[in-house]
């Protein structure tokens, strides 16, 4: 974690990529998931990013970081320039878990998104 805190966001994707294969059965594999997908968008690795966190999301749909994790998609999907995609995820977002967080963020983002 203080490695991607540092910015050093390849060394991050390096060791975040190593424990998701080293420690495939650990409890602590999503939330590796989601910092090696957050690497990967810090690195503005957009189409690897948008990948791992949907892995996330498929291997781990009841997972408390599955919300965060669409919205990392739905910023990768944005900066790939699909807005429209984008848009569709930050809505799925505020109808799936309608009281979080992530939700007052992704109605936010869909006030300024372009």
């Amino acid at each position: 974690m203080a490695v991607l805190q540092s910015g050093d966001y390849k060394k991050a994707e390096t060791l975040f990529g190593q424990f998701t294969t080293k420690w495939s059965r650990s409890v602590y594999r999503p939330d590796a998931l989601f910092w090696l997908g957050s690497s990967q968008y810090a690195g503005e690795k957009y189409k690897s990013a948008f990948d791992t966190q949907n892995r996330l999301i498929r291997s781990y749909p009841k997972h408390p970081r599955v919300p965060d994790a669409m919205l990392s998609v739905a910023a990768s999907q944005a900066a790939l320039g699909n807005l429209q995609a984008a848009r569709n995820t930050l809505k799925k977002i505020q109808t799936q878990f309608p009281k979080t967080e992530a939700s007052k963020e992704a109605e936010a983002r869909l006030k300024t998104l372009r």
